[in-house]
């Protein structure tokens, strides 16, 4: 079984700066990130010691993008492709005041397996005054349309799903993995923190494919415990492959 280890982090543009990153991406052979400041790509490049592939959440309005990066032992990424989710206009049309927000995904092939990172919508907060533009039933469009996509497709995909372990919004999340082939593999790490509120996990691994996890980190030491926002996660990721 082919085995990469693997960063996934969600970089909230990245507020928790670069030194972070330096101590996550420590001997990471996989970058699979989310919410990469586009105008940092230089420096983080550095860090990771890699080309790293970015893709506006936003397109056309917003300087944050999903990305991934591979280092240069074993096979390379090959097959790069863009997707564009169908919440696609109505982020656009918010993207300029909500730049968080998310509406597309990258590919990449590796060992003729699909990895994916991915940023879909997410419903605004009732107080915010595009609230009825985006809600649930959009963030779920999106998850849908990405796992119809790949289904019959040997498919790994890495990103913030957007729902707490235990919500209603989580279980039509499992609903529509299981719909489609799909099996969630670090729904019991806690990457999100909030101060004065138990952390909890948004972002997922899921696959249709056999995986095999191990040494996970979630790097929660040493944060500034007055800031919300995501944390990083490695993990050893081998994944079965059956020839024809």
């Amino acid at each position: 079984m082919p085995s990469i280890k693997l960063l996934q982090y969600n970089m909230d543009a990245m507020q928790r700066g670069i030194d972070y990153l330096r101590t996550a991406a420590k001997d990471a052979d996989v970058f699979l990130l989310q919410r990469v400041p586009m105008e940092a790509k230089k420096e983080i490049e550095n860090v990771l010691d890699c080309r790293l592939f970015l893709l506006e959440s936003t397109p056309g309005v917003g300087n944050l993008c999903v990305a991934m990066g591979k280092n240069h032992i074993g096979h390379p990424f090959s097959k790069i492709k863009s997707v564009i989710l169908p919440s696609y206009e109505k982020v656009i049309e918010i993207g300029k005041n909500n730049k968080s927000q998310g509406c597309t995904a990258l590919r990449a092939q590796l060992d003729n397996v699909n990895i994916i990172t991915f940023l879909p919508c997410y419903p605004q907060d009732n107080n915010d005054n595009n609230s009825i533009l985006i809600n649930d039933l959009d963030r779920r469009s999106d998850i849908e349309f990405l796992l119809n996509l790949y289904k019959d497709r040997p498919t790994i995909i890495a990103g913030d799903f957007h729902t707490i372990s235990g919500s209603p919004q989580d279980e039509t999340t499992k609903y529509l993995l299981d719909k489609y082939g799909f099996k969630s593999h670090l729904d019991e790490y806690d990457t999100w923190y909030v101060p004065d509120h138990i952390p909890s996990n948004l972002d997922k691994l899921v696959s249709n494919i056999d995986v095999d996890i191990s040494d996970v980190v979630v790097y929660n030491e040493n944060i500034n415990n007055s800031m919300q926002g995501h944390l990083a996660i490695t993990y050893r990721l081998e994944y079965n492959i059956e020839e024809d």
